[in-house]
């Protein structure tokens, strides 16, 4: 199995509470899209992202390291994507495209597997405690 292609959606703009502090006013809504990872054998991973033009660009420049690839073998896939955003710093919208890509290709796992991902990734217990944090 072989993974063909990156998909993603057209952005959709969700209104947020507008913040402000002394020097800077952020934007009024957040942008948010969808990928899809396809496989040769029509089984996809699907996953909410970020839907802003940077990281919508570092996942199209992250597409030639991902198509190609088996989607059982995440690790070398997350390694390639890691070293090939080496000139790009590695920080903020590089490693939240990759983050995007790689919840995509574990989404993919769990479907091949047929188990849910916190499965995969050794889950061991059946409840956990939860935390909120906001401003009001």
């Amino acid at each position: 199995m072989k993974i063909t292609e990156i998909k993603l959606t057209d952005p959709i703009f969700l209104p947020v509470k507008l913040q402000t502090d002394s020097i800077n006013t952020l934007s009024t809504a957040n942008a948010y899209t969808f990928c899809q990872v396809s496989t040769d054998e029509g089984i996809t991973g699907f996953v909410p992202g970020r839907g802003d033009a940077v990281t919508r660009g570092f996942i199209e420049a992250l597409t030639p390291y991902v198509v190609g690839e088996d989607p059982m073998n995440n690790e070398r896939i997350w390694s390639k994507m890691y070293w090939g955003t080496l000139g790009n710093g590695r920080r903020g919208a590089s490693l939240i495209a990759m983050s995007v890509i790689d919840n995509a290709v574990w989404d993919i796992k769990g479907n091949i597997t047929g188990q849910p991902v916190h499965k995969l990734l050794g889950a061991f217990r059946d409840s956990v405690d939860s935390y909120g944090s906001a401003s009001i």
